[in-house]
């Protein structure tokens, strides 16, 4: 039996190599989508960075840039320093637009020795970044929009309690069940939004934008006789300036959130960030945040937050280009009533990991944690509140066309809380499609 498992394999194998040989010659007369119909049924039997990078060129060639980023990068994984494979590898980033992506692997070249045909195509790579980056840089005004379309199932559509009975102390420690709109309900959902940012270029390097978005989301469960909606829209406008890898932005931002047919929040604030790229794998930035919080429904809720903190963009290097962003923060989200404990002090962390994988999707992890002091003692409960919210995602995002993104995600969220109103759990799973117009 395994003689049988061992001529089968060095059968495999040489028709493999045999495909390859024809490949190669196809190649050489320039017939890249005959080789690639020769080479992509036998892709995973091509275990060496040579056929690998063999398997790409008949990809970019034939017009599947994203197919051939796959193929680079596993030549990169079976030989780190075959420099033709990653070179070709930034020359499928920019036929993609992923020109930050190709600055970075081209910087990885500068300094290896490389045959002199490949340190000209390195030239001419360099030549051809620019001018994508220049193409873009060129685009000084202009409208681009979106759409998309949320579908899946949400255990907790209302963001209500865990408990539906608790012990209230100020009454004596009697027990209290909680309106069943306030309880947690779940449902599938659908949701539609869109949204459009202008933009013009004043002057290199200095850029004015306005933008507009808004999302309704339709829970199919009825909650005090009709079903469960939500209604956001946001603005912003502002600026943005770059200039030797500085780049500063600021906006001016409004929201409001609608439950039903209740305006249920109003903000109106503003945002800025410096960003500064060190080299091709790391990018620091500090930014800031200041928000007019309002509540027309309970006007003693009203807040105002001051908000700070530092990020740092990694981009790791090997297969599948993963890149990690970490940021963290604190703020001071100050009561303007007179009711102590409606303010609280934050303090909260962030970090993202992504990566491009084997079947072409990209795959983004999400992880975040939050705490919560608030100033005052809640009279209700005889305590001083404190949140710890945690939130969780992860997510495969798909490009079967051009523009055209498809992303099955999971989310997860869970509030603990000492005041068990507010103590709660969510489980998202959906599907979002979206359309881009540039």
């Amino acid at each position: 039996a395994l003689a049988a498992v061992a001529i089968a394999c060095f059968a495999g194998t040489a028709l493999a190599q045999s495909v390859v040989d024809r490949a190669k010659v196809l190649l050489r007369e320039g017939n890249a989508a005959k080789a690639f119909e020769l080479l992509d049924p036998v892709a995973d039997q091509l275990n060496d960075a040579e056929s690998a990078y063999l398997h790409g060129i008949s990809a970019l060639d034939s017009g599947k840039a994203g197919l051939a980023i796959i193929s680079f990068e596993r030549a990169l994984a079976y030989d780190p320093g075959f420099a033709p494979a990653r070179a070709e590898l930034v020359r499928a980033l920019v036929a993609t637009g992923e020109t930050d992506q190709a600055r970075i692997e081209l910087a990885r070249l500068a300094n290896v020795q490389v045959p002199p045909e490949v340190r000209q195509k390195l030239a001419v790579l360099d030549t051809e970044l620019a001018s994508a980056i220049d193409v873009a840089h060129r685009r000084t005004r202009g409208i681009s929009s979106y759409v998309e379309f949320d579908a899946g199932y949400d255990s907790n559509v209302n963001t209500g309690a865990s408990s539906r009975t608790f012990a209230i102390p100020l009454f004596g420690g009697a027990t209290a069940t909680l309106n069943p709109i306030f309880q947690q309900h779940g449902s599938s959902f659908g949701a539609l939004g869109g949204g459009a940012v202008a933009y013009n270029e004043i002057q290199p390097g200095l850029r004015l934008f306005a933008g507009l978005d808004a999302k309704a989301r339709y829970a199919f469960r009825e909650l005090e006789g009709e079903n469960y909606h939500t209604v956001y829209w946001s603005g912003s406008a502002g600026a943005r300036w770059q200039k030797d890898g500085h780049t500063v932005s600021g906006a001016l931002t409004v929201l409001e959130n609608r439950v039903g047919s209740v305006l249920f929040d109003k903000q109106f604030g503003l945002y800025g960030q410096w960003q500064k790229q060190l080299n091709a794998n790391n990018e620091i930035g500090v930014f800031g945040q200041w928000l007019d919080q309002k509540h027309p429904i309970q006007r003693s809720l009203d807040t105002e937050m001051t908000l700070l903190g530092l990020s740092w963009r990694h981009a790791l290097g090997g297969d599948g280009l993963p890149i990690v962003t970490a940021s963290g923060y604190f703020g001071d989200d100050r009561e303007q009533g007179a009711d102590k404990a409606v303010g609280r002090n934050i303090k909260g962390m962030r970090a993202t990991y992504e990566r491009q994988l084997e079947f072409g999707a990209k795959l983004v992890a999400m992880g975040a944690h939050q705490r919560s002091e608030y100033g005052g003692q809640n009279i209700f409960f005889n305590t001083i509140r404190e949140d710890k919210r945690t939130d969780l995602s992860l997510a495969l995002v798909f490009s079967p066309a051009k523009d055209v993104t498809l992303t099955p995600q999971y989310m997860y969220t869970r509030n603990r809380s000492n005041i068990p109103v507010v103590d709660f759990t969510r489980h998202q799973l959906f599907v979002n499609l979206r359309r881009d117009f540039r």
